[in-house]
């Protein structure tokens, strides 16, 4: 699924956005500490360790509101890159959130908030305002809504099988480019992070034609398992989900909860790492 189609030059924007602050500090306060945060946090958000990137940005809030004061134009900047963190974890409602405390910021301070962050918020809230391709109830935090079906092979396949594993939902399909394209990246992390605790389990959004989509999963590698009835956009589980846009994924976590929403495999990569190691 491609929730934004400018990710690409978002990030050009956020090296523009979030470069090291100049505002002017309180009297007898240090802004170092501020500035370290806030770089830790865009440092891990460039290697997609998106958990992380908050959690330093969330610090950076903290620490720059005994710097700066809660309502310095200075502190619309870490809360546009929160922001900008969740919904590349397809996390709408946090980043919804984050979004406008930076904008009510913004509103406070007439002209004082850098262009480039007025542009980055203004395109975050955007989207976070459009309607979703799947069903919004299906968001991080929640539980996946559970389902079973026959595998590829014809014996059965339920979502619970998963159970204490970080387990990615694939829905897909072999007449899908953008499915195709991520499908080497998704054998990589599979081989990866298999032996430690990660395991994918796609759902096939093909039509009747069964003996392609083994072929297919066969040339191309791809050991998991497939939930497949050859209804194409009417398969169960696609309903269920309500899902209207391939490729769309979403990452569960070992405790039963959605860590992440239509996440792309560098994305996907990257929580990975955070949560289950190199």
């Amino acid at each position: 699924m491609r929730r934004i189609g400018t990710f690409c030059s978002l990030v050009f924007l956020l090296t523009l956005v979030f470069a090291v602050p100049r505002a002017a500090a309180r009297p007898g306060t240090d802004p170092e500490r501020y500035n370290r945060l806030l770089s830790a946090s865009i440092n891990a958000f460039n290697a997609n360790h998106l958990k992380t990137s908050i959690t330093r940005a969330t610090e950076a809030v903290a620490e720059g509101e005994k710097v700066y004061g809660p309502d310095h134009p200075e502190m619309a900047r870490p809360f546009t890159y929160i922001a900008f963190a969740y919904l590349q974890m397809g996390d709408f409602d946090q980043a919804k959130a984050f979004v406008i405390r930076a904008r009510a910021i913004r509103d406070k301070n007439k002209n004082a908030v850098p262009e480039k962050v007025n542009q980055l918020m203004d395109t975050i809230a955007n989207v976070v305002n459009r309607p979703r391709p799947y069903d919004s109830a299906i968001k991080p935090g929640a539980a996946p809504t559970d389902f079973k079906g026959k595998g590829l092979d014809g014996n059965p396949v339920a979502l619970k099988d998963y159970a204490g594993k970080v387990v990615l939902i694939d829905f897909w399909a072999t007449w899908c480019p953008p499915c195709r394209a991520e499908v080497p990246h998704l054998v990589e992390l599979h081989k990866k992070y298999a032996g430690k605790g990660f395991d994918i389990l796609g759902v096939s959004l093909d039509g009747p034609d069964q003996k392609k989509v083994i072929g297919f999963t066969q040339q191309n590698g791809m050991p998991w398992r497939h939930v497949y009835d050859g209804g194409g956009w009417e398969a169960t589980v696609s309903r269920k989900y309500g899902v209207r846009s391939i490729p769309f994924t979403v990452l569960v976590g070992k405790d039963g909860k959605i860590l992440a929403v239509g996440a792309r495999s560098s994305v996907l990569e990257g929580l990975l790492e955070e949560m289950l190691g190199n």
